[in-house]
């Protein structure tokens, strides 16, 4: 019995400690979907050991916590909107990730009860939050342990192992107010120490980050933390702890705040704020235009949503629609294929509509009205841990409004692992039993068979995306050193692994398209479509039946990509170059015209349109448009003879 549980017990902290390490470098994607297939395979490894265990002994039992019921309910409604969705392929990743949070909820809350392995865990958590923080201190000043890393990562950011800023701000927004409550709790002076070591890089990195958001959601957690602490005594060497830091994070910020030779990027903390109120600035508009389309989602979806998974599906459309309008126009700029909505609840309102909102509300509320008043009852010695918990959960839920965290396995988990603790902590040790001793010996190991089993069935299904992840990278690098065969190999392979991975037939049919093979290009493009909806896709398949000669297939397909993005400058020259081959001149001005609204540095389109006039006996107007070709492109040497020879 004790061997079983320390099993689960030590794969929960090796989990809690490798999951935000780990990067796997032959993938396209690795930083994410590594971190999600190993939880995912560790997290069915462990569950079926803990089960396994539990027939062995004869008996399950469960310690009871209130989010149990709303929790189960909520992931039981997003697998059934996998019927109704246009792409249930698009949600099972996202099913799979929800379901690796329940279990790792389910396992922690029944395998680490008491004081010792909470502080193991937590112990853990903050070791690996320290490690993610000095790689990101040496990224902030240039000097790259593994420059590999650096290479796959977005340029000039601090993302450490995480591959990205925000979702490295997320996870130590998370973990610093545990830390706090940690480090004025009642425990063994080596862990106190040792978790101060660890909080002061970890919010310096935080500060190196430059991510708003995370700053607001961390100021208003230990707002909160303060508040419900100051109201406990504390002994003068707890005080002595509590002013030193708030000294560190005090000198820390105002390091931040001046300008001076820590400051790489030349920013400072009032600079980065201040950009907040500025509501044509990238992140600012561009947020603001992804709400809105998504308002106009749930309007359409009230009840139901679109689906698990099927935002990054309906999205584009939706958002081409509200940039064709007139209000939609001034945010042309700022517009882009988003993959999520920047804000979790909001995505949850498109995705799982009305019932998915008010399961959702119920989880939140139960927390609220459940879990928070429970700290009264909390042992005073602990009492500081169990607050900076609530902290940690709460700066997440805020960053839920402007980010996604719960899309991001290392904070995802991370945040069910405290939430896990915390329910242990404020629990009043209710506990159901589950007998087994009316199995026979015959039925337990059959059903250890069956365990066993589906523990590799699961496994295999979630490792297939990353192997197929492996022969998609190959395949780009191939593309790009110009090896159009390898990279059709590899391409195929990745399909063997994972048939409806979009990204893959797109890749493909673009690799067909190159070698002129079109009815092969069409039909990888048509399966392409079937997971993701991309102008891109659009695009090139109306390439491929202009090709062919298909002019109205082309047409439509020109039509549906501008549709989606309306300032898609390519499809319109190539529009007009469909209609002028058909000899329809009024439509093929029109849209050249519009190419060169679109995108003021169109040559093209200025070409094609001004060879148009000229053929038509109006030199003035070919003239213009050589002339505004030539302020783009100087060196133009053809337009310059035109120019020379037609211009006077």
């Amino acid at each position: 019995m004790k061997d079983g549980a320390r099993s689960v017990q030590i794969g929960l902290l090796i989990l809690a400690i490798l999951i935000p390490l780990l990067v796997f470098r032959p993938s396209k994607d690795c930083f994410l979907l590594p971190k999600e297939t190993f939880s995912q395979v560790f997290i069915v490894v462990i569950f079926a050991c803990w089960l396994i265990n539990c027939i062995k002994k004869g008996r399950l039992s469960l310690l009871y916590s209130p989010l149990n019921k709303p929790m189960l309910a909520f992931i039981l409604i997003c697998g059934l909107s996998l019927f109704y969705a246009h792409s249930p392929y698009s949600g099972l990743r996202e099913l799979r990730v929800l379901v690796s949070y329940g279990l790792v909820f389910l396992l922690a809350i029944n395998n680490m009860r008491g004081t010792a392995h909470t502080d193991r865990l937590v112990t853990a958590m903050m070791f690996a939050g320290l490690l993610s923080s000095i790689y990101g201190i040496l990224q902030y000043y240039n000097i790259d342990l593994f420059p590999w890393i650096a290479e796959l990562g977005p340029r000039r950011k601090v993302f450490s192992t995480h591959g990205n800023v925000q979702f490295l701000a997320g996870y130590l927004i998370l973990l610093l107010p545990v830390g706090v409550g940690f480090l004025l709790s009642n425990v063994a002076k080596a862990k106190r120490l040792f978790t101060a070591f660890a909080i002061v890089p970890m919010y310096i990195c935080l500060m190196m980050t430059y991510g708003r958001g995370a700053w607001i959601s961390l100021f208003i957690s230990i707002l909160l933390i303060a508040v419900i602490i100051g109201r406990r005594r504390f002994t003068i060497q707890r005080r002595r702890w509590v002013l030193t830091a708030l000294t560190v994070i005090i000198l820390v910020t105002v390091l931040f705040s001046l300008s001076g030779p820590l400051q790489r990027r030349g920013l400072t903390i009032a600079s980065q704020m201040s950009t907040l109120f500025e509501q044509r600035t990238e992140t600012v508009a561009g947020r603001w235009l992804t709400w809105q389309v998504c308002g106009s989602m749930m309007k359409d979806y009230r009840l139901l949503g679109i689906g698990l998974g099927n935002f990054k599906f309906r999205y584009p459309d939706y958002l081409g629609v509200f940039l064709s309008d007139e209000k939609g126009v001034s945010y042309r700029a700022y517009a882009s294929r988003k993959l999520r909505a920047h804000n979790d609840y909001l995505q949850v309102g498109v995705e799982m509509g009305l019932v998915g909102a008010v399961v959702l509300g119920w989880c939140i509320c139960t927390f609220l009205i459940v879990g928070v008043p429970s700290l009264r009852r909390v042992e005073r010695e602990r009492f500081p841990l169990v607050a900076g918990m609530v902290g940690g959960i709460l700066a997440i839920s805020i960053y839920a409004l402007i980010f996604f965290p719960f899309q991001v396995s290392t904070i995802g988990l991370s945040f069910f692992l405290i939430m896990a603790l915390l329910s242990g902590e404020v629990s009043h040790g209710k506990v159901k039993t589950f007998s087994f001793s009316r199995l026979t010996s015959r039925r337990k190991f059959i059903l250890i068979e069956a365990i066993v089993i589906l523990a590799i069935f699961f496994s295999t299904i979630a490792t297939r995306p990353l192997v197929a992840d492996v022969y998609y990278r190959r395949g780009l690098t191939h593309v790009r050193n110009n090896e159009l065969h390898q990279a059709m190999a590899n391409y195929l392979k990745g399909l063997s692994w994972d048939p409806d991975r979009g990204e893959l037939h797109f890749e493909a049919g673009y690799v067909e398209l190159t070698k002129t093979y079109y009815d092969k290009a069409i039909e990888e493009f048509q399966k392409s479509l079937k997971t993701l909806n991309s102008e891109l896709i659009y695009y090139h398949m109306a390439n491929a039946y202009a090709k062919k000669g298909m002019l109205k297939e082309a047409i439509s397909h020109y039509k549906k990509a501008i549709a989606i993005r309306p300032a898609f400058s390519a499809a319109h020259t190539n529009l007009g170059n469909v209609y002028a081959r058909e000899g329809r001149w009024k439509e093929t001005v029109k849209w050249y015209k519009r190419a060169i609204g679109s995108n003021p540095g169109e040559i093209g389109a200025r070409l094609n349109l001004a060879s148009y006039w000229f053929r038509e006996g109006n030199r003035e107007k070919a003239v213009k448009l050589w002339e505004e070709v030539l302020e783009i492109d100087p060196k133009n040497q053809e337009v310059k003879d035109y120019l020379e020879k037609f211009g006077k």
